[in-house]
């Protein structure tokens, strides 16, 4: 089984979120807890369950990223990823808490990522996808470089951009007081993995050969980084600017790399139509992701019944901003894939519109 920097950022990435999950659940989240017979919940009180469940995404980006969006991936990877939201929420509702309990945690986190992998490696390996075959995307393993085809870019496109529209948020989390010396640490951490699933997914869609691409991801990388740790210097509310200007950095970032993944190369004065678009559209749609999880469905105030947490109160807002910004991601990577659909290729496969990929190997995919 070959193991290319897919798979070594994917699931790297994975195992830092479910290391910081673990932290977050045992140690933080008691910290943050109203107590008392009338303790009550106000705006933000629940900041680390939204960067718990943000690391939680991670783990699930992390995975398609090294599995390079293969469609066998998908299911279990996002299984993983509900069983895993439904057992944060039932231990929440347990209330572990120490430092040993963040180990064990952390460990049986980490052999569910490693297992997950692992069977769905020796799946591919083993050819049990029926028809898998040379050129066919199918029987890709963790970070096997050589092709990443067909509706797998589709995939990929959508991770990248949920990712994209995910650190902004992660990175300007605030608490009630925005005092906790954790909060700023935890918020750059998860922001910086988002990054990183971010800039993966959209590389591994660059043409092989395309050394500009990758100088182009790593600075793109370097700038999402450095816009997660700028966003922390401002005090609410002066974060919403520089939060989206690196929203703005992130998602027109992603547009102009993976423009190249149908082998054309992009046109800059193309990518100013973009770069404006998400400038006024991100802060849109995620108002929009807002009031729909806020007041059409209430998933927040769900999910704090059922973890047996204290009721935010009339006054405030039950917000779980990882789930606003994984309905955000979405609708940005529904977009941008129309997008790329709409824009003729000018290389490739004439006959599929498929890329040549790292390795070399032509992206016809299996469709």
């Amino acid at each position: 089984m070959r193991i290319g920097w897919r798979g070594v950022v994917g699931v790297g990435s994975a195992i830092g979120a479910t290391v910081f999950w673990a932290i977050g659940l045992a140690v933080l989240q008691r910290l943050s807890e109203p107590v008392g017979p009338d303790a009550y919940a106000e705006n933000n009180t629940y900041w680390v369950r939204d960067l718990r469940f943000m690391a939680v995404i991670v783990v699930v980006l992390g995975l398609l990223l090294a599995f390079g969006g293969a469609r066998v991936s998908v299911g279990p990877i996002l299984a993983l990823g509900v069983a895993w939201i439904a057992a944060d929420i039932a231990l929440d509702r347990a209330g572990p808490a120490g430092a040993a309990t963040a180990v064990i945690l952390a460990v049986v986190g980490c052999v569910a990522v490693l297992t997950v992998a692992l069977s769905l490696a020796r799946r591919a390996q083993s050819g049990d996808d029926r028809g898998a075959g040379p050129g066919d995307d199918r029987g890709v393993g963790p970070g096997d470089d050589r092709r990443v085809a067909g509706r797998d870019r589709v995939v990929l496109l959508v991770v990248a951009s949920v990712g994209a529209a995910l650190a902004p948020l992660a990175a300007a989390i605030e608490s009630p007081t925005d005092t906790e010396s954790a909060l700023t640490p935890s918020a750059v951490i998860v922001g910086v993995l988002l990054v990183a699933t971010t800039v993966g997914a959209a590389l591994a869609l660059v043409p092989a050969g395309s050394t500009g691409y990758r100088i182009g991801a790593g600075t793109l990388a370097a700038l999402g980084g450095a816009g997660v740790i700028a966003v922390r210097q401002f005090a609410p509310p002066g974060q919403l600017v520089p939060m989206m200007l690196l929203a703005t950095v992130l998602i027109g970032g992603v547009s102009l790399l993976t423009s190249a993944s149908s082998g054309r190369r992009p046109r800059w004065r193309r990518q100013v139509p973009v770069f404006l678009a998400v400038l006024v559209g991100y802060p849109v749609l995620t108002m929009f992701s807002l009031l729909l999880t806020v007041f059409g469905v209430p998933v927040a105030a769900w999910f704090t019944a059922l973890a047996g947490s204290a009721e935010v109160n009339a006054a405030d807002s039950d917000t779980l901003y990882a789930l606003i910004g994984l309905a955000t991601g979405l609708m940005v990577g529904g977009l941008l894939t129309l997008a790329a659909r709409d824009a003729p290729p000018a290389g490739g496969d004439s006959a599929t519109g498929a890329a040549p990929v790292a390795g070399g190997v032509s992206a016809a995919g299996a469709a």
